[in-house]
């Protein structure tokens, strides 16, 4: 952003987004290939350290030192206990709530984990807002318009890694697909996401982030209360356009709502802003997928019991499957043994089936509550740079 001209800002992060997506896109098919080619799930972790490798060589190359030369703005000492109240607020909060429906919301692991959580993000922000060189700059926040892109940049990232997650659990565990196909289907939907990130950044240099982020959530709301439907006849094409449909619609609004964040972010302010833009990002994407994992276990529960009610002896349809299998069997006594154990397997599928869609039909949810917040953006710059204005005053 310091290199390119504000006028051509949206195009540029378009560019950078569409870098950024690649790994998501290419990232689960490979891992893919290699659990299955060389049935070491542990392999996966080693993916990224070539990239990891090139990445820090690449910014020691590139990136300033302590000085910008340009600016010549001296950097400010890097804030460890910000990063430490943070961190430990984040692990706090996101542990117990991955684990909250296996030991129990009661328990007092759990309830203390969140109070601790709590404390430690209340001291972080109170300490954020008197330091000096504060890791996250809170101040930003005056200005609404950034406040209003960060809120949704974390709706957003709850989205879009809400279905990475929930996706392959169910073509693998559900439809008994391989992680390779399972990996596969999201490459398209990657690659649409990338491709309309350059472009929707140059609409955004033209028509300002207003509608294209206020339609790109209900598109991607509606993308995915598609998969509220899901079902175990579902194939891999009709999944994959699905997929791309809701995943483009992220592409059409990724760009201009980071665009829209930083418009009236000065110069100086800038890598503060970035900071917090990426930071509400990947945390968005944890709560995302801590809580789809919480509420697909819980409505599994829900469903599992709701239909396993209905499958007793009084039941007709339950006592003419056990009648035909008695029928057909050489040992007629193990005939309800082996009908209820299928009769258990059904309703075990059929509730997860259900819960899935539950879980999707929560994320379609969140997306469309939260869509009405993209109409206070900007229409065009000109009203971002007034409301940057009256901000610093």
């Amino acid at each position: 952003t310091d290199v390119v001209p504000q006028s051509q800002r949206g195009r540029a992060l378009g560019l950078w987004g569409m870098g950024m997506m690649l790994a998501p896109a290419f990232g689960p098919w490979i891992s893919g290939l290699i659990v299955d080619n060389l049935h070491d799930w542990r392999l996966v972790f080693w993916l990224g350290v070539p990239f990891g490798i090139a990445g820090l060589l690449a910014s020691a190359k590139v990136l300033p030192k302590s000085e910008d030369r340009r600016t010549n703005i001296q950097t400010g000492a890097f804030d460890f206990l910000g990063f430490g109240l943070l961190t430990g607020a984040l692990v706090a909060f996101l542990v117990p709530l991955s684990q909250g429906n296996r030991v129990g919301w009661n328990d007092a692991a759990i309830v203390l984990s969140f109070v601790v959580s709590s404390v430690l993000f209340a001291i972080f922000i109170a300490w954020e807002l008197r330091t000096t060189h504060p890791m996250l700059n809170l101040r930003l926040f005056r200005d609404r318009v950034f406040s209003v892109a960060v809120i949704l940049r974390a709706m957003v990232g709850m989205g879009y890694y809400f279905s990475i997650f929930l996706l392959p659990l169910f073509t693998q565990v559900i439809l008994g697909w391989d992680p390779t196909l399972s990996g596969l289907i999201l490459l398209p939907a990657g690659l649409a996401m990338g491709v309309l990130m350059p472009i929707s950044g140059t609409l955004a240099d033209r028509v300002g982030a207003r509608y294209l982020v206020f339609s790109g959530m209900i598109m991607a709301a509606y993308g995915t209360f598609l998969f509220a439907r899901i079902d175990t006849d579902w194939s891999a094409s009709h999944i994959t356009l699905d997929n791309m449909f809701r995943t483009a619609a992220l592409g059409l609004l990724f760009t201009p709502l980071t665009a829209a964040a930083i418009a009236n972010v000065p110069r100086l302010s800038m890598g503060a802003a970035s900071a917090i833009i990426n930071t509400v990002w990947q945390v968005g994407g944890s709560i995302g997928i801590a809580v789809g994992q919480a509420y697909l276990t819980t409505q599994t529960a829900m469903r599992l019991n709701a239909v396993a009610s209905g499958v007793t002896f009084h039941n007709t349809a339950v006592h003419i499957f056990v009648q035909n299998m008695e029928a057909h069997m050489a040992v007629p006594q193990m005939a309800q043994f082996i009908a209820l154990a299928t009769l258990d397997h059904m309703a075990m599928l059929d509730a997860s089936v259900r819960a899935y869609g539950d879980t999707f039909f929560l994320g379609a949810a969140v997306l469309a509550i939260c869509s009405p917040l993209a109409l206070l953006l900007p229409r065009k710059r000109a009203e971002a740079g007034i409301d940057g204005a009256r901000a610093r005053r």
